[in-house]
């Protein structure tokens, strides 16, 4: 058994329900909390957005829990908790595994929880990579906050399938802060916990990505060992270069995203006006360069682990150590470092080292850039190779449109450009560029109630087509659908909240 941070009786480990458990003994308002290992990160791009759209569907099939129960969805899991006494709590989590055995949610539940998570996260169904999806593209992790461009496509059908795959005993843990009765009375579906996808990254060298996204961030691959640490070091040095000495941003934040046993991706996001963007993209790229090559400053390091230290009394929450026990033995990672350990680790850094681990991280930097300026000389003069964040590719002199194809002129805010489709391709011309877009990239294609289609490829990238901005832009969009694969065409039209929209029932629409 791990050491336990806190002066609590516990960890104890066992079973409730045919399920793993660790609960402590702590007196007062027990929590208790059931954690599946599912999340975005799992989800086909066409499905982006089932696991969560699940969790509410099976809120709301569990009844009146009160106010103190919820649910959330993250990339990696999916977790329901409530407090109370302990019979309160372990009736919570009965009514949860009831909900996950019966999938009693109906069309008229999906509908009204279509419209809640809408309201959630408004303009979510958009596509919207993050720096997530330009390193891993719509796979894994790249699914994660890249929007949800076809969620009102999916169907009741479809969320009971991926509750009956995921949901399953083999794949969840159950975690309380004080004993709960020894056997829940009703346990959660048998199964053993599915094979996950292990992302790859899509880009392998040094790129510069145009983004949808404003200001500038900036990421690496580094070994979790040493990616908390080297955070903390990162966003003082950025802080006090572009900051201070260029006066180019206001802050520099920055995150760590486990990515698979022993990695992490570390991003650092910074906030400029657009007439600083290239010279912030310059700033943070030669920052990054320096430090690992003349090293961190020792003042800086020292005053990471100080931050770290301090940070102590926040990571010594029970529940807070509880859930990231449960996320770690579902994703099979190691346990998380007790707070004292974690400052202990931090300690044992040297500048030296981290600067290593930086030379070493460079190989995998992507830096992303608002829309707007036009840094492809300076990315060439950085060495980073340029993505424009466009599915569109240039097509190579080799490539000739057919004759036979009809182009489509635009019309308003189109004027002046011009597509085609050749049934495995879609042409575009804008002055005198030809660039093309295979129509087997393309992994989701969503149209909505106008006829409207929003294109996204495998690298989360988006385009749409509007008919009414094209002549014949019917029989473009037609072409469109006629072309894609019919497993990532969705009807991506918002159902209404009246009975009309509950026709559809639980069949497929895609």
């Amino acid at each position: 058994m791990e050491p336990w941070p806190l002066a609590v009786p516990g960890p104890f480990d066992g079973e409730r329900g045919g399920v793993r458990a660790r609960w402590l003994d702590l007196p007062g308002t027990v929590v208790g909390t059931w954690t599946f290992g599912v999340g975005a990160a799992d989800e086909p791009p066409h499905l982006a957005g089932i696991t969560h759209l699940a969790e509410h569907l099976l809120f709301r099939t569990i009844g009146d829990v009160g106010h103190r129960a919820n649910g959330a969805t993250g990339p990696d899991t999916v977790t329901f908790y409530t407090g109370g006494t302990p019979q309160e709590v372990a009736t919570f989590l009965e009514a949860v595994a009831g909900a996950v055995r019966d999938c009693r949610f109906t069309p008229e539940d999906l509908v009204r929880e279509l419209h809640v998570i809408r309201a959630e996260r408004p303009g979510g169904d958009a596509a919207d990579p993050g720096l997530l999806t330009y390193r891993y593209g719509l796979g894994g992790l790249g699914v994660t906050g890249a929007g949800w461009p076809a969620l009102p496509s999916i169907t009741v059908g479809e969320v009971r399938d991926w509750v009956r795959h995921w949901f399953v005993a083999g794949n969840a843990v159950l975690t309380s802060t004080a004993p709960l009765p020894v056997d829940l009375a009703g346990g959660l579906p048998a199964g053993q916990r599915p094979r996950r996808a292990v992302p790859e990254p899509l880009v392998r060298v040094p790129t510069l990505v145009e983004s949808p996204k404003n200001g500038v961030a900036a990421s690496l691959l580094v070994p979790s060992a040493h990616a908390v640490v080297l955070l903390e070091c990162l966003e003082r040095e950025l802080h006090d270069e572009l900051r201070g000495a260029r006066a180019l941003v206001y802050t520099v934040n920055g995150h760590v995203t486990p990515v698979g046993a022993a990695e992490a991706q570390l991003d650092l996001v910074l906030d400029p006006v657009v007439d600083d963007v290239a010279a912030t993209v310059d700033g943070v790229v030669a920052t990054l360069r320096r430090l690992a090559g003349e090293g961190i400053r020792a003042d800086v390091l020292t005053e990471a682990v100080a931050t770290i230290a301090a940070r102590r009394r926040w990571w010594s929450d029970p529940v807070d150590q509880l859930d990231a026990w449960a996320e770690a033995t579902l994703m099979g990672r190691d346990a998380p470092r007790t707070p004292d350990a974690e400052v202990e680790h931090a300690r044992s850094a040297t500048a030296e080292g981290l600067s290593r681990t930086l030379a070493a991280a460079l190989r995998t930097l992507v830096v992303a850039h608002e829309q707007g300026p036009d840094l492809t000389s300076r990315a060439s003069a950085l060495g980073l190779e340029v993505d424009d964040g466009l599915p569109w590719q240039v097509a190579p002199r080799t490539h000739v449109v057919p004759r036979s194809v009809r182009w489509h002129r635009g019309r308003g805010e189109a004027r002046g450009a011009r597509m085609a489709v050749d049934g495995a391709d879609l042409w575009g011309r804008v002055g005198g560029d030809l660039r093309w877009l295979p129509l087997a990239d393309l992994v989701v294609v969503a149209r909505d109630a106008s006829g409207a289609v929003q294109l996204v490829d495998r690298r989360g990238r988006g385009w749409g087509i509007d008919p009414a901005e094209w002549r014949r832009g019917d029989e473009l969009v037609g072409a469109v659908l006629a072309g894609a694969s019919r497993a990532v065409v969705r009807d991506a039209t918002w159902p209404d909240r009246g009975r009309a929209a509950f026709a559809r029932g639980s069949e497929g629409r895609s």
